[in-house]
């Protein structure tokens, strides 16, 4: 007899909202943000552009969203074979994430240091080759920021760490599976979460705080926590939306979007290392649960047709894209332009970054990750 691949519930709304994060991340990086609050006088505004321009919201909502799709998945082939393979979830994993990451890293260790010299880079690359192979990047950064080198640090490298820690989740999270089956997951789940939120308030080095694991864990067992609510509980979250007009989903994310901006006054000291985060995470699984449940949405991300489009292409855009930003460097190096003397030259400068990013993250995503994708599916 034929065994049946599980069929997997599928979040149409979710893949316009990966690929706005990845660009959120993008705009980050490219200095986008910095040059638009030079333009602007009023300190709401300022704010308001650091929402959405700044790369660390971007990846803590990335953490969410990944908690969330990873265990709903593990709960869903639980639920509907029976038995959750882990083999086979490692397979998966192994198959979606190395190949670019792999590839960037080569990249970074390889090619890049041949061009280093045209992008303004004469120190020696300060990270770890061994750490980054076995996603341990994330510590290596924690390093790097300790020893004062974050300076001399190519951004190519540095963004590894995001992805080490997921990889890191993806290794420790389906044994916890398997250790607390079905309902009992939930154990699981909020021993993490309080476990990451104790670490975030002990006395800690910054860099500590921002790239260790289990700092950013609470991010993905909140994401975690609400894909066993919406699993287990799914008629109740559906009521919930239901009941909940668009004027009080509006209202929801403006006050999300303004805890966001005024976070540091409202919540300052140690408060301010704890529970803001806590906040802004609830605030990013209620836009994920709101998306995918609500019928009073005022927006669903799948409107945005070539936006959700696009959501194939974020991981290749996420490690790619400082590639394009180093494209920009050179070019305005060799043409004497300095994207600091306006802000036409700045967005010139944002815009090949763009140019450069994305037919690249595309051409990764079609010559080489469908390649691999397609392997995934002798592994259900």
């Amino acid at each position: 007899m034929q065994e049946t691949i599980p069929r997997k519930r599928y979040f149409e709304n979710l893949d316009g909202l990966r690929f706005l994060l990845a660009l959120v991340v993008f705009l980050s990086h490219s200095q986008f943000g910095a040059a638009l609050k030079e333009v602007c006088n009023s300190d709401f505004l300022k704010r308001f552009i650091e929402v959405f321009t700044t790369g660390y919201y971007g990846v803590s909502f990335f953490f969410v969203l990944s908690g969330f799709l990873i265990t709903y998945l593990m709960l869903e082939e639980q639920e509907t074979t029976s038995y959750f393979n882990v083999r086979n979830f490692y397979i998966r994993r192994i198959l979606r994430i190395w190949p670019v990451y792999y590839a960037a890293l080569l990249f970074s260790f390889v090619l890049y240091p041949l061009v280093k010299v045209y992008v303004g880079y004469t120190d020696q690359n300060p990270y770890n080759f061994l750490y980054q192979a076995f996603f341990l990047a994330n510590f290596d950064s924690i390093h790097v920021r300790e020893a004062g080198l974050a300076d001399v640090a190519p951004m190519m490298v540095g963004i590894n760490w995001s992805v080490s820690v997921e990889e890191q989740f993806y290794v420790v999270w389906p044994l916890l599976f398997l250790v607390f089956r079905g309902k009992k997951f939930i154990v699981a789940v909020v021993i993490t979460f309080i476990t990451s939120c104790l670490f975030r308030g002990a006395d800690i080095s910054p860099a500590a705080l921002y790239y260790h694991t289990l700092s950013m864990a609470a991010d993905l067992a909140l994401g975690a926590g609400f894909a066993y609510l919406a699993f287990y509980r799914e008629a109740a979250v559906i009521g919930f939306f239901k009941r909940l007009p668009r004027i009080a989903v509006i209202l929801a994310y403006a006050a999300g979007i303004l805890f966001m901006m005024y976070r540091d006054r409202l919540l300052p000291g140690l408060h301010g290392l704890v529970f803001p985060r806590v906040i802004n995470t609830l605030f990013y699984s209620f836009i994920i649960l709101e998306q995918c449940y609500s019928p009073h949405s005022f927006y669903k991300f799948s409107h945005a047709k070539r936006m959700s489009s696009f959501g194939k292409y974020t991981y290749a855009l996420y490690m790619l894209h400082p590639i394009g930003i180093q494209a920009a460097i050179i070019l305005f190096r060799y043409a004497g332009l300095d994207r600091e003397t306006s802000f036409g030259m700045a967005m010139l400068y944002v815009l090949i970054a763009l140019l450069v990013a994305m037919p690249l993250s595309m051409a990764s995503y079609h010559l080489m990750e469908k390649k691999f994708l397609a392997l995934r599916k002798k592994f259900y």
